[in-house]
Formats: structure tokens, sequence, C-alpha cells
């Protein structure tokens, strides 16, 4: 059997979610049967592996790939999904995730019309599945116009220095699977900001299309992802990422771009909620001191002066200059529950730092 499109889902302990993830695929109006769907199963402890593999044995698109070590990240599973796919073209999905209905179609016309090395479009998001209630991510390129196409990064080099949808997310895209293989792009294996990193060597090396008005994808939200986790082990992959990230762009001579050096906010804010001894947590800021002289304090989000944003500039600054004393406002931090209250300052404004209402 011939397929148009390779979907890769990772999968680990997606018992309650997986199935209404694998139907959004079946409900694709490019019709589910010119669809491969790669289902890797990370080594799952719970009853995922019988639920996909019901699935397989029900469609013959729908191929099974379990994995006997658990890497703690997408990447690797990922990555064993691209060398199974028997496509031209290669989409991600995450198992809690949804596709719109026509989002396959959508991307697959579009890339094929075009012949570029990949095109992405715009995603809602919610706790749930609720398209009423859904935002959008905020996207500033959208001043561009409802579509934009880019033959070399450095005639758009503000896709890299404002908020937008497009930057860091594989899962609102479809690749062209030899221009993957001819540059040899791939996750890295056990780091996290994988999909950063991903993202990066494509949009420095492609030729792709943005489409600025178009939603395929409804993306979950949740605090218990594993990036959301402030264990010694996220941490730590986190730094992974981002130095595989600023490495990569440094042998490329591309100066780090401002939302890239902004991982290192996100980093923070979840260092401040870690539960770690003193002595752990002295390691991780020694060991993230080179990715501080990078971030700039002028370095702000573009488009967002809020008073969220200030607050984490501040702490930025503190991280910034001493560990000792970083380690003290960790400790306040928790101990006066300050992110419950700064988690409602930015609820009550409405504010987010990256993201905005429809």
């Amino acid at each position: 059997m011939t397929y148009l499109i390779s979907v890769i889902i990772p999968i680990y302990n997606g018992e309650n979610v997986i199935k209404n993830s694998i139907n959004s695929l079946i409900n694709q109006t490019i019709k589910f049967e010119n669809i491969e769907v790669l289902l890797i199963d990370d080594n799952s402890t719970d009853n995922s592996l019988d639920i996909i593999k019901s699935f397989s044995k029900k469609y013959e698109n729908i191929k099974v790939i379990h994995l006997n070590k658990n890497y703690g990240t997408p990447g690797n599973p990922r990555n064993v999904g691209m060398k199974k796919a028997s496509t031209n073209y290669i989409m991600f999905l995450d198992q809690d995730d949804y596709y719109l209905n026509d989002m396959c179609k959508t991307l697959y016309d579009k890339i094929e019309k075009e012949k570029v090395d990949f095109v992405s479009c715009l995603y809602c998001f919610n706790t749930e599945k609720n398209m009423e209630s859904a935002k959008l991510y905020a996207n500033f390129l959208e001043k561009y116009g409802s579509e934009l196409k880019i033959n070399n990064i450095h005639k758009l080099p503000e896709l890299f220095e404002v908020t937008n949808p497009h930057s860091s997310m594989v899962w609102n895209k479809i690749y062209n699977k030899l221009f993957l293989l001819k540059n040899n792009i791939k996750f890295p294996k056990k780091c996290l900001a994988e999909d950063m990193d991903f993202n990066v060597q494509c949009f420095l090396n492609g030729n792709f299309i943005l489409l600025n008005n178009y939603i395929g994808y409804y993306y979950i939200t949740h605090d218990s992802s594993v990036s959301h986790t402030p264990t010694e082990k996220n941490l730590y992959k986190l730094l992974c990422g981002f130095k595989m990230i600023f490495e990569y762009l440094n042998n490329k001579k591309y100066k780090i771009p401002k939302i890239i050096s902004e991982e290192i906010v996100f980093w923070t804010m979840l260092f401040l909620n870690n539960k770690l001894s003193i002595e752990k947590q002295k390691e991780l800021l020694k060991t993230s001191k080179s990715f501080y002289t990078n971030f700039n304090l002028n370095n702000k989000r573009i488009h967002n002066s809020s008073f969220g944003t200030s607050i984490q500039n501040i702490f930025i600054k503190i991280f910034s200059s001493n560990i000792y004393i970083s380690i003290i406002i960790t400790k306040f931090y928790q101990l006066f529950k300050i992110n419950k209250i700064y988690n409602k300052i930015l609820s009550s404004n409405e504010i987010n730092t990256k993201l905005e209402d429809k």
C-alpha cells in the first residue's frame, strides 16, 4: 500500500488519551487510508501498548513499534518513526492532542503544490477539547499576510525574534522527508527542548511556508508534562537541549535569537519550583551559568511589557549574578508561595508570557 503522509506519534503511558488522538487521524478529510500511522511505544508501563496493538489489528495502515528502553523524552521515538516512515512527507502528533479534520489535507496539498521543505500552520490550545473556549498562540508574523513563503531565514530574521506559533513546535508542520535526510536533521535522544532544536535546523537549512490564517492543530495544555516538571533530570535535560541549540547556531555563525535566549526564562521559572537539596541546586546553577550570559535583559519579549514579564526579568537578573542568592530567593519563593501569587496576578490580568486569547 502506498501512502501520502506518515504521521508519527510517540507514546508513553497514554492509555487515557491515545484513542482520541488516533481517532482524529481516522476522521481526516484526506481519507485515513492515505495516512501511514506510526505508533512508537516508548516502553510504556500502563496499557498503552495493548490499546495501540488493538488499533493496528483493525487498520493495516497503523503500525506499532515497541521500544525496550525509555529515554524520557519524545526525541528517540520520533527518530525511530522517521526511519520507518515509507512516504515522502512526515508529520508529528502528540499522544494527548488532536488534528483538526482537514489538517493533513491542507498541509499535504500545500507542500505538494509549492515543493517546499516544510509547511507550518497555526494551532489552538486549551486544557480540554473545547473549541469555544480555545485560545490561539500570539502570532506577530500575521502582519506579513495570510501566507508567507521564505527561501532563506535571513530574509525573515524576525521569525526568531518575536513570539509566534511557527518557531518551536514540530506537530503543526509537514516536512519533506528527503530534506530531513539530506541535512541529517533529527531529534536529540536524551534532551528536552527537542522541538526547538529540530526546528532551528529546519529553519536554517530549508525553504518553507507559514500559514498565518489556518488553524490545524489542537494542543491540550497541562502542567504535568515532562518539560513542566522541575525534577533534577528534567532541569538537566533542558540545559542539554539548550546547549545543542546554542552550539548549532554558533557553528552556523547565526546570532542567538531572542526567543531562543528566552528559553532560560522558562528554565528559571521551573527551577524556582524545584525540591532539590542545596548542593544539587548549586550544581544545576553552575551548569546553567553560561546560558545566562546569552540572555540580555534588553532581550525581553517584544510586544509584551506585562507585569509578569517584569517579574521574570527580576528573577533573571538575580540568577545571572550570584548562585547563593539564587538559592535563597528560591527558598523564599517556595516558602511564601510566591508562585501562587504570581500565577494569580497573571490570571487576573489575563496575562500569559507566551500566549494570548483568540
